[in-house]
């Protein structure tokens, strides 16, 4: 079965030095960077259609409609996003209004979308007049679904059910605008002023600029040199997704009293950047671009859609410093309704693992006596107790699980004893040494 804990140094580098570090900090920059909302939430369109729709009339076919409702942890409620339009005499309709909704990775987001027959075909009455039925699923299940899509039957409220036919549900990102990313180095030659700033102008459909860009102070290096900072901007802030379009840079002179003043400016094209051609504005004074290039910058949900798989890994903190599980004030306490590991286990573990194929989670706990060895602290050991295959089936399995002999969270209560000190760097290693020798295959 394995040993219960494990104390062997990692064959990894562990975190110093690791050959994946530069890849997992820009992808956490980027996230930062953008911030949780804009980063972590996308639009989502939700296409829909039904097939063999049970015939609501006499005399001519259904005529139906859709009405789709979102329900999240902080609505409590479900609550109408958009309906689609009202297609006649068709069992099988296919509705061309979708439904865009905003996809939060962080939160649960349940789905519910009702079918109903219309009779009354006035623009002013709702569509919610005969109930068919509904079908039920959450945001996290449509996007990790073979080709986004999914085929539900509906429910209707007879019991027993009927057969009322299916709902398919297409989702697909929104894309709101172009995530090409230019990076330009500008440096200013034949300029004498000891201090120059430059602003990127964006072209409006008037024809007017507007700044969008201004770039730091520049002293003078040389007699008549100014370099400046790589500049990152998106393409549709800068020239609207038109890299023919014509953007304006304008140098100013810099004055401590706030009164700059503009000495030179001249328009360009992001082709005429990529090429690093220099922006002239007199026979001597000249913009040169030592460096350009562009990137696309991809949302997170365009990375879910395109098969990214997340690896949950638990590590538990049995420290004494959390209290005794008998203690009501513990967060370990035995009681599941205030237990705050369970609660936050639960929280996170449930929006996770519909993100993981295979919903094998391995679950580690740190700062405890084990079984065996009672007499020095494990700052790493394996709940199911083979520290070289530590994962549970699943979030359940995590909590309270009998499989293979896993004793899971709550058993793990009754037989570790509660020490410490707190030490991260022995599970946080395991990780990295377990990441190291993952197969990583690209779509």
């Amino acid at each position: 079965m394995g040993c219960f804990t494990s104390d062997t140094k990692p064959k990894a580098a562990g975190i110093h030095g690791h050959s994946m570090r530069g890849e997992v900090q820009e992808a956490v920059n980027f996230v930062l960077n953008q911030g949780v909302e804009e980063g972590l939430i996308s639009r989502v369109e939700l296409h829909l259609a039904c097939t063999k729709l049970k015939n609501m009339d006499v005399g001519s076919l259904t005529d139906s409609a859709c009405v789709v409702h979102l329900k999240t942890h902080k609505s409590k409620e479900y609550m109408k996003v958009g309906q689609t339009e009202v297609i006649t005499d068709n069992l099988n309709p296919v509705f061309v209004r979708y439904i865009e909704v905003d996809y939060t990775f962080e939160e649960r987001q349940d789905m519910r979308i009702s079918v109903y027959d219309v009779d009354d075909f006035d623009p002013k009455a709702s569509v919610e007049q005969n109930f068919i039925g509904a079908v039920e699923f959450r945001m996290d299940q449509l996007l990790m679904a073979p080709d986004k899509t999914l085929t539900l039957p509906i429910q209707g409220p007879c019991n027993p059910p009927e057969n009322l036919g299916n709902v398919v549900i297409k989702g697909n990102e929104k894309k709101t605008g172009s995530r090409t990313m230019y990076r330009m180095q500008f440096r200013a030659r034949g300029f004498t002023q000891p201090a120059i700033f430059y602003r990127l102008n964006k072209q409006l459909t008037s024809g007017q600029f507007v700044a969008i860009y201004e770039s730091e102070t520049s002293k003078r290096v040389d007699t008549d040199l100014h370099d400046f900072k790589v500049v990152e901007i998106y393409s549709s802030e800068l020239v609207n997704d038109n890299e023919n379009q014509p953007a304006m840079i304008e140098v100013f002179s810099w004055s401590n009293k706030g009164n700059h003043k503009s000495i030179a400016k001249a328009t360009f094209t992001i082709t005429q950047a990529l090429e690093r051609v220099p922006i002239r504005f007199t026979p001597t004074q000249v913009i040169e671009i030592p460096m350009s290039d562009k990137k696309d910058q991809y949302s997170f949900l365009s990375y879910i859609l395109n098969g990214l798989q997340l690896a949950l890994t638990i590590a538990i903190d049995f420290t004494l410093s959390n209290g005794v599980p008998e203690d009501p004030k513990s967060l370990h306490y035995f009681d599941p309704n205030v237990n705050q590991y369970l609660k936050a286990i639960t929280a996170v573990g449930r929006i996770l693992e519909n993100y993981d194929s295979d919903k094998m989670f391995p679950v580690l706990g740190f700062g405890c006596r084990v079984p065996m060895v009672l007499d020095k602290t494990s700052h790493c050991f394996a709940l199911n107790g083979n520290i070289f295959n530590p994962e549970v089936p699943g979030i359940d399995g995590v909590i309270e699980c009998t499989f293979a002999h896993t004793v899971g969270y709550k058993n793990a209560l009754r037989i570790v004893k509660l020490n410490g000190p707190t030490f991260f760097a022995h599970f946080l290693n395991y990780m990295v040494d377990m990441v190291e020798y993952e197969t990583v295959t690209c779509k």
